[in-house]
């Protein structure tokens, strides 16, 4: 009686692992250009439900990889997109959990490329020993938007509708405030803090032995103004 126990134990184990990873839908790829086939760095991606409402969002790195996950079941589209290329859009069926796209290539829009013009200033990156550094820009979403709408925008992090923040597709990641734990990191607590209110977002994606290791895909730490 008591292997039996065991065994359906384990067997329910078996079965709630299995609808878990059924829920999770793991997409990845890498974003070039067409003529050259060199990597668009920090490309726009969007996944939206088979109704057309967005899902998650996200960017490329500066490598023009990418991995974007979402819990949505059923057809999904995924939309890439950077400045002066066209639009690229494509559909996952239902049956794919876990797929590596491969090479998404986008095509320069000529017309666009005549008509452009940068106002903006765009948000430095600098490269430390350990972590990725991206400054806050003065661009309308830095200054008019909330600190998740300014984490969808940094490369490698991708955030949820409900508010969870990923790192590279992996959601558990640690969220800090000035390098400490806060409560302004739970739930949709992010929304209410306006991004004009950040400083930079450092990036660690291998946290060393000094930082707390429940963060086991990596760290971001919003780094706050002074005042």
């Amino acid at each position: 009686m008591k292997h039996i126990a065991i065994t359906f134990s384990l067997f329910i184990c078996f079965c709630l692992n299995c609808a878990a990873q059924l829920k999770e839908r793991l997409f990845s790829g890498h974003v070039k250009e067409q003529t050259t086939h060199t990597a668009i760095p920090f490309a726009s991606i969007t996944i939206l439900s088979e109704t057309g409402k967005r899902l998650v969002s996200g960017m490329a790195d500066d490598q023009g990889k990418f991995t974007l996950s979402t819990g949505e079941q059923g057809k999904l589209t995924i939309e890439f997109s950077f400045m002066a290329y066209r639009k690229v859009s494509m559909n996952i069926e239902a049956a794919k959990n876990k797929a590596d796209l491969g090479t998404i290539l986008m095509e320069p829009d000529t017309k666009m490329l005549n008509e452009v013009s940068v106002t903006a200033e765009k948000a430095a990156i600098s490269l430390k020993l350990d972590k990725k550094v991206f400054e806050v820009g003065k661009d309308i979403l830095s200054q008019s938007g909330s600190v998740t709408e300014l984490l969808a925008g940094v490369p490698s992090v991708s955030v949820a509708p409900g508010g969870g923040v990923s790192l590279r597709g992996n959601s558990r990641v640690l969220v800090l405030i000035n390098g400490r734990r806060s409560g302004l990191t739970a739930g949709t607590a992010l929304e209410q803090l306006p991004a004009d209110q950040v400083e930079r977002v450092e990036v660690i994606a291998n946290p060393s032995a000094q930082y707390d290791a429940s963060g086991s895909a990596g760290i971001i730490n919003i780094v706050l103004k002074k005042e």
